[in-house]
């Protein structure tokens, strides 16, 4: 997958999003909600335990050269602020931890904006969230449950890497966050059209807005 690592959408990007989402709001009983991330977590206890390995092999290295112990000590603290400032700062670490644990802290990022942003306040439970999680590079697409079951887990993969493809090679968001609102909009107006001929109760959506998260 070409990589997330991206400046936000630009303004003019957000605006179209933006005039989008309400059409989609306008015709559909569903929504489309954009989160762009920097990460899905802190991934705290993986820098926490880096730096336990660290101190165990320095204090074993430092045990056997018989280094004085209070420049041991002073080293292993400089090294382990080190360590962990840079891993702040520097989060192409995180690529080479299993996909497994981050496909499931991403899946675990996600389903709590979804209700952050309050993606399932539609009038037909069909509301999707589309969210970029750059550190992991990875595109997440969640839908509301009337959605979920018309698309299914094939079809959200299957749009999920579509969406992938179109992240440019420096990194920008734009044309694919364009494309997964294009993909969706048809999806939505095709399953779940707004029926205005039906008295229906009064519909309760989200702010009308393009939302990006910096959790």
């Amino acid at each position: 997958m070409k990589g997330l690592t991206s400046p936000e959408l630009t303004e003019a990007t957000k605006e179209t999003l933006l005039v989008q989402r309400g059409r989609i709001q306008s015709v559909t009983q569903g929504d489309v909600v954009l989160a762009d991330i920097p990460s899905a977590s802190s991934y705290w206890k993986y820098r926490v335990g880096t730096i336990l390995g660290l101190l165990i092999t320095l204090s074993s290295v430092f045990f056997h050269t018989e280094t004085e112990h209070s420049l041991a000590l002073g080293f292993m603290i400089l090294a382990s602020g080190g360590i962990w400032k840079l891993s702040e700062l520097w989060q192409g670490w995180i690529r080479y931890l299993p996909q497994a644990v981050t496909s499931r802290l991403v899946l675990s990022r996600g389903l709590e904006l979804f209700s952050e942003l309050g993606v399932y306040r539609t009038m037909g439970r069909c509301g999707a969230l589309v969210v970029f999680s750059r550190a992991e590079k990875r595109v997440l697409v969640l839908g509301d449950e009337a959605l979920d079951s018309a698309v299914g887990d094939q079809g959200w993969e299957r749009l999920c890497g579509q969406i992938a493809d179109y992240v440019d090679d420096d990194g920008s968001i734009d044309e694919a966050a364009q494309y997964a609102f294009d993909e969706l909009e048809a999806l939505l107006e095709e399953l779940f059209p707004m029926d205005y001929g039906v008295h229906s109760p009064i519909r309760e959506l989200a702010e009308p807005d393009v939302e990006v998260s910096d959790a």
